[in-house]
């Protein structure tokens, strides 16, 4: 890459760039480091308290004593002032190969316990380490050791119970310009969120409650005195790092994430400092404090637009499709579009920097979807998310025209897990696919039908509804999420013909109304006059076009309705890293039941705002009445399929319909018979 195009992506440091922050922290020791049969005593007294004796004893107790011996250097190295000994040359010093090879063993749970649990302060001897070097390297390598106790559940209270250690990570997180060390950072920040779900929803002890208020108000502060957002933000812009940006893109889809959102209104709400306040007080701060989330959600969305935009402008190149706003004539560059061409560019260099562009695209799509799910409580922009919408439509238009036909013949039972390694590409492609639709679904939702109706039935030159409604058919079938658009489809195409057709035959009589009326009034001769012409059968503005889309994915939906037979299935449910949705919806409920009665809330407007937030009716369904939600959506759809027939009858005035939903009566048969 050139060093032109590194310019474009601009890494030098943020403003109010400053690195000498330091935070005092105190080391303690829990075992006292001295001779060996003191060492082995202690060593016992862990072995026994975390009731993990081991046929290898003797090597486990090796390396605890290996690690006592480390950790007394680096105590040694602190109290001496030596940290930052030896670094010369590029070889790392005495304490950074200490750190290696602590980095190496925590790899593994059961060495990571003995890491922790050999002294009291094992932690906060990294974060020492991490306020006091000069050495990026160093500070590398402890949020590397920190990053892999984050990974394993049983050392979660060793990391949440430590009040510096968030205030440390965003210090440093802001501070630092290192590549490695920023992605080491946002690996342990992505490790405590997820963390902190399963401390908070798997683990049931009761002070749990008040570690999770405590979490989330030193993870918000620390977002906000170091301006953790502004930086993410950068790195998404500027970062030539492809595991940096990869892990930025992970939490940004997780902060969004429904559970979290949720959580922080639960803690929020139920928070001792607003206790005084009246009701719609404390509903309004909880609004008011998502705050932190909505600053930055449009920025967010614009981020996605942007390159959305790109990907869609790159494959129309490809595929050799002229914009037709655009003259033939190539006019002279102006400075708006030497502006755009550098967001291009930029974007560009974004999409190279990843190994996998399929991968990126599924990523961002993840977060435009959470986006939109949680709309209710962030309240985005409309327009924004009109214009990210119109995009997805095109991409899915661009990406379905460009798969092989292969992947567009029906296959009853095809099996969509491919061994072959060469299809994960397509695997991804596919996934990608599927997201999109869920956005959609997702839009669809949370709008109204006359603007639906804009983007789904009416002429434009972004897309093709009826390519779009064959990928739907073809990529999206069994899904859950496939049939719910399907069906939201079928019932608007019929609800729409009928209001075109009723507003023509009002247009039609109003129009014969007013020519009986000349013509009573003796206006006969003015009606002769060809300007002043009455039309008795008058067309609203793109009938015929609109008659012709609506005539297109009719006839699609009858033509592919072989897949239709695949049944349904239900949509892969939603998890916070490894921990299902059903989970986390019935701890919320716990959680609000045990914050009501810890702070006593009788107000009922407050209790009933903070369950209307966690509910979430398709997450605590059983598998019966999920299975008969999912067979009634089939059975409604497919009579709306069928009732289009006659839909297909008014706009095709010309022949009959000829359309074959064979395979609907089919599957209904089989559905009945059941």
């Amino acid at each position: 890459m050139s060093e032109d195009e590194k310019s474009y992506r601009n890494p030098s440091p943020p403003p109010n760039y400053d690195n000498s922050v330091n935070e005092s922290i105190s080391l303690k020791s829990q075992f006292p480091i001295s001779n060996e049969n003191e060492n082995y005593s202690n060593f016992d007294s862990y072995n026994n308290k975390n009731n993990e004796m081991n046929d290898n004893d003797d090597e486990l107790y090796h390396l605890y004593q290996q690690i006592i011996v480390f950790f007394k250097t680096i105590i040694n190295l602190i109290e001496q002032d030596k940290v930052d000994d030896d670094c010369s040359n590029d070889d790392d010093n005495e304490l950074q190969k200490i750190l290696c090879f602590l980095w190496d063993i925590t790899c593994q749970e059961e060495n990571a316990k003995l890491v922790v649990n050999c002294i009291e302060s094992s932690i906060s001897i990294f974060l020492k380490l991490m306020t006091i070097t000069k050495m990026e390297r160093t500070q590398e390598l402890c949020l590397g050791i920190l990053g892999n106790i984050a990974c394993f559940e049983s050392l979660y209270h060793s990391l949440y119970e430590n009040e510096v250690l968030i205030t440390i990570i965003g210090m440093t997180f802001s501070t630092s310009m290192d590549p490695e060390v920023l992605f080491s950072c946002c690996r342990i920040i992505k490790n405590l969120i997820l963390g902190f779900c399963k401390l908070n929803y798997l683990d049931k002890e009761k002070d749990q409650k008040d570690r999770g208020l405590k979490f989330h108000k030193a993870f918000f502060k620390c977002f906000q005195t170091y301006a953790v957002d502004k930086k993410i933000f950068f790195i998404l812009e500027n970062s030539l790092h492809n595991n940096l940006l990869k892990e930025v893109l992970d939490i940004i889809y997780l902060l969004y994430s429904t559970v979290f959102l949720k959580e922080y209104t639960i803690f929020y709400i139920a928070d001792q400092d607003i206790l005084n306040k009246d009701e719609n007080e404390k509903i309004k701060n909880a609004q008011y404090h998502l705050d932190i989330f909505k600053n930055n959600v449009d920025l967010l969305l614009q981020f996605l637009h942007k390159n959305i935009n790109y990907l869609n402008r790159e494959k129309r190149k490809k595929n050799g499709i002229v914009d037709k706003n655009k003259n033939s004539v190539v006019p002279e560059k102006t400075q708006e579009e030497d502006e755009q061409n550098n967001v291009y560019h930029s974007c560009r260099i974004f999409f190279e920097t990843f190994e996998s562009k399929m991968e990126v695209i599924l990523s961002l799509l993840k977060i435009v979807y959470t986006l939109l799910k949680n709309n209710n409580l962030l309240m985005t922009d409309d327009i924004i998310q009109h214009n990210i919408i119109v995009l997805i439509l095109e991409w899915i238009h661009l990406t379905f025209n460009e798969i092989p036909n292969k992947n567009k013949e029906f296959e009853p039972f095809s099996n969509d897990n491919n061994d072959d390694e060469d299809d994960e590409e397509d695997s991804i492609l596919f996934d990608t696919i599927e997201i999109s639709f869920q956005i959609i679904n997702c839009y669809i939702q949370n709008h109204q039908r006359t603007h639906l109706h804009q983007l789904f039935f009416h002429p434009n030159d972004k897309y093709d509804i009826n390519t779009i409604v064959k990928c739907l058919i073809i990529h999206c079938i069994p899904k859950e999420t496939g049939w719910k658009i399907l069906k939201w489809i079928a019932q608007e195409i019929k609800y729409f013909v009928q209001e075109l057709y009723s507003n023509l035959i009002n247009l039609k009589n109003n129009n014969t109304k007013l020519v009986v009326q000349s013509v009573l009034l003796n206006h006969f001769e003015l009606l002769k006059n060809e300007e002043n012409k009455i039309d008795i059968n008058p067309k609203i503005p793109n009938q015929d076009k609109i008659y012709e889309i609506l005539r297109s994915i009719i006839s699609t939906m009858a033509y592919y309705s072989s897949y239709y037979t695949k049944g349904i299935e239900q949509d892969a449910e939603e998890t916070y890293g490894d921990v299902k949705q059903r989970i986390i919806q019935k701890r919320l409920f716990q959680l609000l039941e045990e914050q009501v009665e810890i702070h006593e809330l009788k107000t009922d407007p407050v209790i009933k705002y903070i369950k209307e937030i966690i509910h979430d009716k398709e997450v605590i369904m059983n598998y019966n009445e999920k299975a008969y939600q999912l067979e009634k959506l089939i059975v409604h759809t497919c009579c709306l399929l069928l009732s289009l027939d006659e839909v297909y009858k008014i706009i095709n005035e010309k022949q009959e319909t000829g359309l074959n939903f064979e395979p609907i009566h089919i599957l209904l048969s089989k559905l009945w018979e059941s």
